[in-house]
């Protein structure tokens, strides 16, 4: 009698798969890049491109307003053995053409612009290879 009541039978469902974009419960964050190579990125006035260094090493920099957040192509971040972390929840980037996903960050970049030092928290992407890094209007507003 108790296998057929109603409401046990409910209670015992089977719980629902985690939706893709998830990890466990927490949903990966949206995050906007407008520009992914250099070339594409000379035909906007919104963007500045040139080379400052990261962490004291030369890096090709795009300041690039369309993008929300900022990134550091993988292969730059490998070769010169910057220590990336895992971000837990990951993220979803929309750029253009393409939908990319990363879960690695590099935690206080230090960017050095006219003497001065700043911090940047980069997220780690396959980007084209005439750009190392992209700063997004989440740094500039910040700085």
């Amino acid at each position: 009698m108790a296998r057929e009541c109603p409401t046990k039978q409910r209670s015992q469902a089977t719980p629902q798969a985690t939706a893709p974009n998830r990890i466990g419960n927490v949903p990966k964050k949206n995050v906007q890049l407008h520009f992914v190579t250099a070339e594409e990125a000379q035909v906007d006035d919104g963007v500045i491109i040139g080379t400052l260094p990261i962490n004291s090493i030369s890096a090709r920099l795009l300041f690039d307003s369309g993008a929300s957040h900022s990134f550091i192509h993988e292969g730059f971040a490998r070769d010169n053995k910057f220590p990336t972390m895992e971000f837990g929840r990951g993220f979803w980037i929309s750029a253009p053409r393409i939908m990319l996903e990363s879960n690695q960050i590099i935690s206080q970049a230090r960017l050095e612009i006219a003497g001065l030092e700043f911090i940047a928290n980069l997220i780690v992407l396959k980007l084209g290879n005439d750009v190392d890094v992209i700063l997004g209007m989440k740094w500039m507003v910040k700085h």
